[in-house]
C-alpha cells in the first residue's frame, strides 16, 4: 500500500484516488485491504461526481466514491465470491 500511496500522491488527482478506492473496495478480500485504508482514500475523493470513462453519458452512481461507472462494471463481483 505504501507504493500505491506514492503513486497516488505523485499524480494528485481526486478521480484517481476514488477509482483506486472503488477497485480496492470491490476486491478487498483478494488484496487484504484494511478498512482504514479505504477511509483514507475516501477522504480524497472528488467533490463532484466523475464519469469514468469520461465519454460515459449514463451509468451507476457510486456515492461513496462519487463516481459514475458503467452499469456492467458496478454489478460485477469479486472472482472468489459466490452468487
Amino acid at each position: 500500500m505504501e507504493l500505491l500511496d506514492q503513486v497516488l500522491l505523485a499524480y494528485a488527482q481526486r478521480s484517481l484516488w476514488a477509482s483506486v478506492g472503488w477497485f480496492l473496495e470491490r476486491f478487498r478480500e483478494t488484496f487484504f485491504v484494511p478498512a482504514h485504508y479505504l477511509t483514507q482514500l475516501e477522504e480524497r475523493k472528488p467533490r463532484s461526481p466523475q464519469y469514468l470513462p469520461r465519454a460515459l453519458d449514463s451509468g451507476s452512481y457510486v456515492s461513496r466514491w462519487n463516481l459514475v461507472l458503467p452499469k456492467n462494471v458496478v454489478g460485477e463481483r469479486e472472482p472468489n465470491e459466490l452468487e
